[in-house]
């Protein structure tokens, strides 16, 4: 009898034991949380806000469909009522103010056109969605140049690269969020220029060279890169901006 209970028990801890460990295998693992693109993955672009004159800068802002976008938008004047929305992609969280940046990620799912509004007080810029990579240079040169915003504090810059077509010309918007700045573009820029707090600075130029050149951050020895790829549109006029403080060189080339 003895040995009859000792196999019996000796059958059914196998039994426990081998029910347990088919339990475990039906058990279903979590759910991976949704991860952020990678750093290099994502498009970088920044925007500018302006209450009084209403105004962005740039007015249009063009990106290409299902690239992750990382928008750094700030503004000049403080407001009640700063957020900002591009619907249907997303609103700010948070009121934009001065001396500070509101970073969007999201990714234009739908292509078209789009408004950039400002809730607060009502006026609007574009952002266009293009199909292609050929879509979104061309679009950026339909008005025969070229803009781009950059922001500057004493910890970085925004964004980090900016991409332009080669020989067609570029209107960059500068703003300083806390301080001020002095910096150098070479070859295209090649003195020091302020860039200010609580205004726009707009620096002009034909970028004539393809290749990586450096934004340079004299004051807080920040940088960021000009990629200057080659362009869609050749012989365009530049345009200056009515209204604001455009800083304009032109290279020369002198002949011996």
């Amino acid at each position: 009898m003895k040995k009859m209970s000792f196999w019996l028990l000796l059958f059914g801890s196998c039994v426990l034991l081998l029910s347990c460990g088919d339990e475990e295998m039906r058990v279903e693992a979590a759910p991976e949380e949704a991860q952020e693109p990678a750093a290099e993955d994502v498009f970088e672009l920044a925007l500018i806000q302006r209450v009084y004159p209403a105004q962005y800068f740039p007015d249009v802002v063009v990106v290409q469909k299902d690239v992750p976008v990382k928008f750094y938008i700030t503004t000049i004047q403080q407001e009640h009522q700063n957020k900002v929305s591009v619907e249907p992609f997303f609103v700010t969280t948070e009121p934009v103010v001065p001396g500070k940046t509101r970073a969007t990620l999201f990714t234009p799912a739908q292509a078209g056109t789009f408004t950039i509004r400002n809730l607060g007080h009502g006026f609007t810029g574009e952002l266009f969605v293009a199909e292609t990579a050929q879509q979104v240079k061309e679009k950026r040169v339909e008005k025969g140049f070229q803009e781009f915003s950059l922001l500057y504090s004493a910890e970085r810059l925004y964004p980090q690269r900016v991409i332009v077509q080669k020989d067609v010309p570029v209107k960059l918007y500068n703003i300083g969020l806390r301080e001020e700045h002095e910096v150098r573009l070479e070859p295209f820029l090649q003195t020091l220029q302020t860039v200010t707090p609580n205004d726009v600075t707009t620096f002009e130029f034909v970028p004539d060279e393809l290749g990586t050149f450096i934004i340079r951050d004299e004051t807080f020895n920040q940088t960021a890169e000009l990629i200057v790829e080659p362009g869609v549109l050749a012989n365009a006029t530049p345009v200056r901006p009515k209204g604001e403080v455009a800083v304009v060189w032109s290279r020369m080339k002198v002949r011996y």
